[in-house]
């Protein structure tokens, strides 16, 4: 795999990283978070799990087609979804 830029070059391409990194709003390029709050990922979701974010806020309470509550977060310097926060997860079906 090459990568430019620090950046795998094709999406979903993954590469291993030797120290600290931040995360950013997509938006914008605020800094979000960084890898000493980060609890896992979730590849097959598309998500990384974070323990603590900053320059954020969040939305009101609303419920996904399965039942699961959430806020829609947002970065708070231009206003973009940038994750959700779950308070409430449905119950896998048996």
């Amino acid at each position: 795999m090459s990568m430019r830029n620090g950046r795998a070059d094709e999406p979903g391409e993954s590469y291993e990283v030797n120290g600290p990194l931040v995360f950013q709003c997509g938006g914008c390029r605020s800094i979000v978070g960084d890898t000493f709050a980060w609890v896992s990922a979730l590849q097959d979701l598309d998500v990384i799990v974070l323990s603590t974010i900053v320059r954020f806020q969040t939305g009101r309470h609303e419920a996904d087609a399965y039942g699961s509550r959430f806020q829609r977060i947002t970065c708070s310097q231009c206003a973009k979804c940038i994750g959700r926060n779950y308070s409430q997860h449905a119950s896998p079906e048996k």
